[in-house]
């Protein structure tokens, strides 16, 4: 390898390793000048200072090793896998507990049974304190009455509740009141819609739509014979109409098999004959 009279392998040193060789040689402005300014001016301090010539020789040695050697990379933490995001389900604001509006409301949920549901403000609360004194103390009762008949049953029930199930009757109207007892009188505090229970039998409406054979009628009740729910202990109207309604309904069936028969009989006939007389 070439060397220089000083010894040193000017061009194997880096700009960094340069600079670090100026400042041993503790030049001042190293760090704005350029490769070749570098190498002239360490020259010309180890010249001026009379530096021996070893001396210059492991200083670049020093200034190269220090330019080479780097701290070790510290190893790159691996990341966790990445969750799967969780599917967005928008299921819209949270249904509130109150409205703050006093209300009954009477639905049917079968043709025996009904469902009331209310809600008293803590203002109307206050209000029937300042008249009623132990209204909070004294028995709550949801009084059903019948429209037919006029017939109120009273059902006690816990005011804090807020809804309640009732025992009714078939194919009747029903009006609810929400009260207290105050002494031997009813006081009413809320009134409901009116509803009408529908009837424990099978519908009236028997077309294709509505059909209902007795087999499918088995399966779904879960019984193995026909006489269980048709046979002569079977005393219920809803039985007994459903008889007539099976019998309807097949009488439908064999008149619409009938039909297309007779469409198919004399669309084929009409079609022969066409082909006789074209021979």
């Amino acid at each position: 390898m070439k060397r220089t009279v000083t010894g040193i392998p000017w061009k194997k040193l880096g700009l960094r390793a340069l600079r670090n060789l100026a400042r041993i040689a503790g030049i001042r402005g190293r760090s704005r000048m350029k490769r070749d300014e570098l190498v002239r001016a360490v020259k010309k301090e180890a010249a001026q200072k009379n530096v021996p010539k070893a001396a210059i020789e492991a200083a670049a040695k020093q200034a190269l090793a220090g330019s080479s050697t780097r701290p070790p990379e510290k190893p790159r933490a691996e990341r966790p896998p990445a969750k799967p995001a969780a599917p967005f389900i928008d299921r819209g604001q949270a249904i509130p507990l109150t409205y703050g509006r006093d209300v009954l409301r009477l639905l049917a949920r079968d043709p025996d049974w009904l469902f009331a549901y209310w809600e008293l403000t803590p203002r109307r609360l206050a209000e029937l304190r300042g008249t009623y004194k132990d209204i909070l103390e004294t028995a709550w009762h949801l009084r059903l009455v019948e429209a037919e008949t006029g017939f109120g049953a009273m059902v006690p029930v816990f005011v804090g509740a807020c809804s309640w199930y009732l025992r009714a009757r078939p194919r009747k109207r029903y009006h609810v009141e929400l009260g207290f007892t105050h002494g031997q009188r009813f006081v009413p505090v809320l009134s409901s819609n009116q509803v009408r229970t529908p009837r424990s039998a099978i519908s009236d409406s028997s077309d294709e739509d509505w059909m209902a054979l007795k087999q499918d009628l088995t399966r779904l009740m879960r019984v193995d014979d026909e006489s269980v729910l048709l046979g002569p202990g079977r005393v219920f109207a809803s039985a007994e109409r459903y008889r007539e309604v099976t019998e309807a309904q097949l009488e439908m069936l064999r008149k619409q098999a009938a039909g297309v028969k007779r469409a198919a009989g004399v669309g084929s006939g009409a079609h022969a004959r066409a082909r006789r007389g074209k021979a």
